[in-house]
């Protein structure tokens, strides 16, 4: 029987508004093996997509459990890394609601020497999967040339679409000019619509409840909001903070003026009937 890490993820937050105190939020990260026994030694490191400069690593203790303490901040997504000896390496994004708690379970698969096909088959859904969330356009287009089967209408791959929009490897990258600028996001349009071809939903939403329509209007993709708003999706729909993808393309024509796209994003979902 192959063994497991089965990693609990508990978000415990509370905080202090008086006299100025900090607010802390504490993430409890338990790993053991399929008979529940505490698996020390284990290493963790979680980074956090909005803010480069965040990065926490620990290793598990004797009791199998890792601690860690975020202060005056609420987790967003945070990217995390789980590796050990004689395992394949997890990676996922965790998506974290300020007010939530959280029991998430992971498994980590050990490396045998018999049944590798069938393992390494998990595998490479996982990888494929932290591509698309990760925004790695060259890795998900060898996966779909491959052709890999996975299941477009079950959660993790459900809403895929929201965390490939969210991505944004604009920001993450080095851009040297507009033409540049301009050629990366037509690659990472055509692979946008590479997952739809393969079955990709895209009325999914994320955590935030954010749909790939809002998600498309804040990060000013002007061709794909097209795309999404041919495809009669609910312009008026709220997220988790009640915006409208009107209220963030506004917003985000005030704090980027010289950026034109906006304005004809406004334009394009006035004229479908936002409000």
């Amino acid at each position: 029987m192959r063994k497991i890490f089965i990693i609990t993820i508990f978000l415990l937050s509370f905080s202090a508004f008086a006299n100025g105190q900090a607010i802390f939020s504490y993430v409890h990260l338990e790993v053991a093996d399929e008979k529940k026994e505490p698996v020390p030694g284990a290493l963790i490191e979680i980074t956090d997509k909005s803010q480069k400069d965040f990065k926490r690593a620990l290793t598990t203790n004797e009791n199998g459990v890792g601690v860690i303490q975020f202060t005056n901040y609420a987790p967003n997504y945070l990217a995390l890394n789980i590796s050990r000896n004689g395992y394949f390496p997890f990676r996922d994004i965790i998506e974290l609601i300020p007010e939530e708690s959280l029991n998430l379970s992971v498994e980590m698969l050990k490396i045998h020497q018999s049944n590798e096909e069938e393992i390494s088959s998990k595998q490479i859904e996982r990888e494929f999967l932290w591509a698309i969330k990760n925004g790695d356009m060259e890795n998900v287009k060898i996966f779909l040339k491959k052709k890999i089967k996975v299941n477009w209408k079950e959660k993790p791959f459900q809403n895929i679409l929201p965390f490939y929009l969210s991505a944004n490897p604009l920001a993450d990258r080095k851009v040297k000019n507009e033409k540049e600028k301009a050629e990366l996001l037509q690659k990472y349009e055509g692979v946008f619509y590479d997952l739809i071809k393969a079955g990709a939903d895209v009325y999914a939403s994320d955590k935030l409840h954010q749909t790939t329509l809002i998600i498309a209007v804040k990060q000013g993709y002007l061709k794909i909001v097209k795309t999404l708003l041919k495809k009669n999706l609910p312009v008026n729909a709220k997220d988790y903070f009640s915006n409208t993808a009107l209220i963030y393309a506004k917003a985000k024509q005030q704090q980027f003026s010289d950026r034109t796209e906006f304005k004809e994003i406004i334009k394009l979902l006035e004229a479908a009937g936002a409000k």
